[in-house]
């Protein structure tokens, strides 16, 4: 679960130790507030996406009761966050990124295992929709057991492109049960 204290202040002036070998597992997951989007998650952000969300689009989306953030960090530095928004019948994924000199080393997957943990009867699926150009991010999506059920065609208003929505349903009976056994 997320540590719901108030975020911790970052200096982000200061430079950490060589973030190239950094080690995932000892990243720390946390809530992401309003409060958390700074220049290295913008800088994560614009280095992620052709397309990239601005200052705003975080604030607004987080301050917004349904919305939720996950924020990585290591050495009280970002490394990645994901915005999810709770809706009735889904968990819809909004947005996440990795820092690129963290990719490939698992903390995505850390990551969405911690959103898969939203995952209920009431909302028994995560959604997301991704970009006919993002074949990085389908092929991760589609290792975690995504699937793209539809397309949309001409989705995107900057290019006219495709996209891909794609759903994360897990077996929610063995799913509950897995997590009593954890209670247990």
């Amino acid at each position: 679960m997320f540590d719901d204290s108030a975020p911790t202040i970052l200096n982000f002036t200061r430079q950490t130790t060589d973030l190239r070998h950094v080690d995932v597992q000892a990243a720390t997951c946390r809530r992401l507030f309003p409060s958390d989007i700074n220049n290295s998650i913008m800088a994560i952000e614009n280095a992620s996406f052709e397309y990239p969300w601005i200052r705003e689009d975080f604030e607004y989306c987080l301050k917004y009761d349904r919305c939720e953030g996950l924020l990585a960090e290591y050495n009280d530095q970002p490394v990645g966050y994901m915005i999810y928004e709770m809706r009735r019948r889904a968990v819809n994924l909004l947005t996440y990124a990795v820092a690129p000199h963290v990719r490939r080393r698992g903390l995505a997957t850390i990551m969405f295992h911690r959103l898969f943990d939203k995952i209920d009867a009431q909302r028994p699926e995560v959604v997301c929709i991704v970009r006919e150009s993002n074949v990085e991010a389908q092929q991760f999506l589609n290792s975690l057991g995504f699937e793209t059920l539809w397309v949309a065609r001409g989705f995107y208003s900057e290019t006219l492109e495709d996209a891909y929505r794609m759903t994360y349903r897990p077996n929610l009976p063995a799913l509950m049960a897995s997590r009593m056994r954890r209670i247990a």
